[in-house]
């Protein structure tokens, strides 16, 4: 059986990488390189944007532990260039979506996950937004998946979905190797891709023995991409 990889990038947004954004998370300048290399691996790309209002009970402001960040509307919000495909599709939270005019007078079309699965495997990056850690919040993630795997038994190809982004550290990275192995699916996770937070005592006390309990692989960029 063929194999294929998909990608899983996890809240690269100015707010986490960005050196004036409002949650910063200082990292090699190598794993930026990272991320823009497998932007442009050519492989097909899942992923989640945070997407808070000034409400989000994560916020300081609000009781939480963090300072407002990634506020939908905000310079903070959007991707950064390194991890921006050619073209890019954003699902809000809901499960029945509608997007716009294919042709002038059409008229609006309803987004299903089958439509997601399909622009996935044509290299459409699938972005979907969530207000929490997992992207599993959002309730299109689950069906958007389950048509992925549908899509790709049907064309006779097993797949392995290899996570990385912002953060490690027992947060939103954590969240979604947590989420796909527990709904079956084979996971990686690309450890050089990916930055820590050290609020939960940092990756050897959080990400690492999660990895070891769920069986995940830990791989590097460069495995990735001489694949």
């Amino acid at each position: 059986m063929k194999t294929l990889t998909i990608l899983v990038d996890v809240d690269t947004q100015y707010d986490f990488v960005d050196p004036q954004g409002a949650l910063y998370v200082p990292t090699p300048l190598s794993l930026l390189q990272n991320i823009a290399a497998l932007t442009s691996s050519g492989l097909p790309m899942i992923g989640s944007v945070d997407s808070h209002a000034y409400d989000a009970w994560e916020f300081n402001s609000n009781g939480g532990p963090f300072p407002p960040h990634c506020v939908k509307g905000t310079a903070g919000w959007l991707k950064v260039p390194e991890s921006l495909p050619k073209q890019t599709r954003f699902i809000p939270m809901g499960t029945e979506l509608v997007i716009g005019e294919s042709i002038e007078n059409e008229g609006r079309r309803s987004y299903t996950p089958e439509c997601a699965a399909q622009e996935v495997f044509e290299g459409i990056g699938v972005y979907l937004e969530k207000e929490v850690y997992s992207l599993f919040f959002n309730p299109f993630a689950e069906k958007m998946l389950m048509a992925i795997a549908a899509h790709a038994k049907n064309e006779g190809v097993e797949l392995t979905f290899a996570v990385y982004g912002y953060c490690t550290g027992g947060f939103c990275v954590d969240a979604a190797v947590r989420g796909l192995v527990e709904r079956g699916y084979k996971t990686q996770l690309i450890l050089d891709a990916t930055a820590a937070l050290e609020a939960k005592g940092g990756i050897e006390k959080t990400t690492l023995p999660l990895c070891k309990q769920l069986n995940v692989e830990l791989v590097t960029s460069n495995q990735m991409l001489a694949n």
